[in-house]
C-alpha cells in the first residue's frame, strides 16, 4: 500500500490532524459541552496513539528481526543462510534484500576461498 515509511508516517499525520478538524468543526457546529469536547478529543487522542503504535511496530519489528539474525550470524552458530523476508517495496524491504545479496555474496566468496585453499593445499601434499 505505501511505498516508504515517510508515506506511512505522512499519512497518519494528515488524517489526524484532518479528525481534529472534523471534531473541532462538529463541536462549534452542535455547540458541545466542554466535558464532550475533552471527551471527543480523548478518544481522538487514544485513536492516534493507537495508529501510531501499529506504525512504530510495523517499522521496528523488521528492524529488531534483522539485528536478531545478524547477531545469531555474528555470535551464534554462524550460518550464512539465513535469509529475511522481502515484502513490500520500502525502505525496509530494501534493507532486507540488500541484507540477502550480502549473505549470498559473503557465502559465494567463502566457497570461492575453500576452493581455492583445497586446490592449493593438495598440490603442497
Amino acid at each position: 500500500m505505501f511505498t516508504s515509511i515517510r508515506q506511512k508516517l505522512l499519512v497518519t499525520l494528515g488524517s489526524i490532524y484532518f479528525i481534529t478538524i472534523i471534531i473541532a468543526l462538529i463541536s462549534q457546529r452542535m455547540e458541545l459541552s466542554l466535558f464532550s469536547e475533552i471527551i471527543l478529543y480523548a478518544i481522538m487522542f487514544i485513536a492516534y496513539l493507537f495508529v501510531m503504535n501499529l506504525i512504530i511496530i510495523s517499522i521496528t519489528k523488521p528492524i529488531f528481526k534483522a539485528a536478531k539474525m545478524m547477531d545469531n550470524i555474528a555470535f551464534g552458530d554462524g550460518k550464512l543462510s539465513q535469509r529475511l523476508p522481502v515484502e513490500g517495496k520500502d525502505e525496509l524491504s530494501m534493507l532486507a534484500q540488500a541484507y540477502n545479496h550480502l549473505m549470498e555474496e559473503i557465502s559465494r566468496r567463502i566457497i570461492n576461498i575453500a576452493e581455492y585453499l583445497n586446490r592449493h593445499t593438495s598440490s603442497i601434499i
